[in-house]
């Protein structure tokens, strides 16, 4: 009996919305630490995000991608960060 040759298993995609769909005020989602209302800065931020599931990036302070994370719902996973 001759043996089939193995077929290649192509990694799932991620589910996510196109890059050219998002919002341009998540995509920048960084704040400004230097001044004194980053907090009310970050929660003005947090209304922006869906909490619907997507995936997400932890970058370094070079915009360096560190991690890609996915979550159910965006706005709770980044409040938690």
């Amino acid at each position: 009996m001759e043996k089939k040759p193995r077929q290649r298993r192509l990694p799932l995609p991620m589910h996510r919305r196109p890059e050219d769909q998002t919002e341009p005020q998540v995509r920048d989602a960084r704040p400004d630490l230097a001044g004194s209302d980053w907090r009310e800065k970050v929660e003005a931020k947090l209304q922006l995000l869906p909490k619907q599931p997507g995936v997400y990036l932890l970058r370094d302070r070079h915009g360096r991608v560190l991690y890609v994370g996915k979550a159910k719902s965006l706005h709770s996973r980044v409040r938690n960060y």
